[in-house]
């Protein structure tokens, strides 16, 4: 007697680096052999259920449309197309005469949905829930005849405006396996569960490239599957994708090569206008100050303030860095601490080139002020220079 050892459905997601359109899936199910007929060493065939699925194998490529015997039956009548997918699907019928199979699926243009997707109560996003709790709530109390934005609802949205005016991401395309398990001598009016049993769902996220297969493709193991009547079915699931052709692989390689090129483009575009050339004889200098604390004052309340003096032939663009101030301190044993930093970039405009034996005619000035409040809540300044 053979020893089936059951997988446990868990899915599994893979980085794509090739194109979807090359991806494949084999998907291979058995009906599981009666306990008796395994426990007697009975190999024939003849012992399992003929009324039901017996065996079954189907290569699945990726967004392919595989009919069901009873979507063949429903798209065969014309009344029942309404859309323009239904429609194509019944001139698909007519003309290549389709049969149906056991295993088919269901493709992003198919109005189906898994049980746990259909949204029973009013749905909202794990974001929209924290920035709720994080932003206060705004509390227009005008009416809202009265309000100045009143286009809040637009007739033809684009793409653009669609994805950045909504918290839930749906970018990506998913695809169903599905199974017949149904009674083959029981006539079916409508939609039944056995007939619509989910084995795999595929998922493909094309801004991430990321593929999900739920569940994850299987080894030496399988998964087991039971209908409504406790027929039990077993079920692999395997990754059947060609290695691609030196000519789809040279296509890879140069559609990488254009995705890099407007990378870098766009880089360019973008540190272009942080970045300007330097004029000749024009010197750069990059001078940080950092105002840690000062020591041996007796009054609460310091703030030291600076000012940087500029001399002839020195200038800067940020105007508004050569003088600042720190916030204020109070002393801790005769010390106040501050940690205030800040960064200036100063341009020196020379007549010759400097070298070893050139010294600059001046210097900036670094000015500061430590200012303070006496017992009487007076202010008390102090002026301190230094050379840059």
């Amino acid at each position: 007697m053979s020893i089936k050892v059951r997988k446990k459905k868990i899915a599994g997601n893979y980085k794509v680096k090739e194109p979807i359109n090359n991806f494949k899936i084999r998907v291979r199910i058995v009906q599981q052999r009666p306990l008796l007929a395994e426990l007697l060493e009975n190999e024939g065939d003849n012992a399992r259920d003929t009324n039901f699925l017996e065996e079954e194998d189907r290569i699945f490529g990726w967004q392919q449309k595989v009919f069901s015997p009873f979507e063949v039956n429903f798209y065969s009548e014309e009344a029942n197309c309404l859309t323009e997918s239904q429609k194509l699907y019944h001139r698909q019928i007519k003309e290549t005469d389709i049969t149906g199979s056991l295993l088919y699926t269901f493709t992003q243009n198919d109005p189906y949905y898994s049980k746990n997707e259909l949204l029973t109560r009013p749905y909202r996003t794990r974001l929209g829930n924290r920035n709720q709790t994080a932003l206060p709530v705004l509390q227009n109390r005008k009416p809202f005849s009265e309000r100045y934005n009143k286009m809040v609802v637009d007739d033809a949205p684009d793409e653009t405006r669609i994805r950045t005016n909504h918290y839930l991401y749906a970018d990506h395309s998913t695809m169903y396996v599905m199974v017949d398990l149904l009674q083959r001598d029981k006539i079916l009016t409508g939609s039944d569960g056995d007939n619509e049993t989910m084995l795999c769902v595929i998922t493909y996220d094309g801004l991430h490239k990321i593929l999900s297969v739920n569940p994850d493709f299987t080894d030496d193991r399988c998964y087991v599957i039971t209908n409504s009547s406790g027929v039990q079915f077993n079920y692999w699931i395997e990754h059947a994708s060609q290695k691609p052709s030196s000519l789809e692989l040279q296509q890879q390689q140069n559609e990488s090569r254009r995705e890099i090129k407007e990378r870098l483009m766009y880089k360019e575009a973008e540190i272009s206008h942080g970045l300007q050339p330097i004029p000749p004889n024009v010197y750069k200098f990059f001078i940080k100050l950092d105002i840690l604390s000062v020591h041996e004052f007796f009054f609460n309340g310091l703030c030291v303030s600076y000012y940087v003096d500029l001399p002839k032939h020195w200038s800067t663009s940020q105007q508004d860095r050569l003088f600042g101030r720190t916030q204020r301190s109070n002393l801790k044993n005769n010390t106040a601490y501050f940690s205030y930093a800040t960064e200036i970039a100063l341009d020196f405009q020379s007549v010759c080139p400097l070298d070893g034996n050139n010294v600059l005619p001046s210097w900036p000035r670094l000015l500061l002020s430590v200012t303070s409040l006496d017992t009487w809540f007076r202010w008390i300044d102090k002026m301190y220079y230094n050379v840059i």
